[in-house]
């Protein structure tokens, strides 16, 4: 839990900053997982953290795209 809690620390000052990042999303998504034992919230998790994954895919290919 230290890692999302660190993470989620840093998120959310770099929100209030508008330096909200992908890296720092996926980062604190990863370490909630990392997190969990039980084997449901484990699963729900890991959807984030593909979640997140795909949403910056689809950042970096609009930006390719211009």
């Amino acid at each position: 839990k230290d890692g999302a809690s660190t993470w989620k620390k840093i998120n959310d000052e770099n929100a209030k900053d508008g330096k909200l990042t992908y890296a720092g999303i996926l980062l604190e998504e990863v370490f909630e997982a990392l997190a969990e034992d039980d084997p449901r919230c484990l699963r729900e998790e890991l959807v984030q953290v593909a979640a997140v994954a795909v949403c910056w895919c689809e950042k970096l290919d609009r930006e390719l795209k211009t």
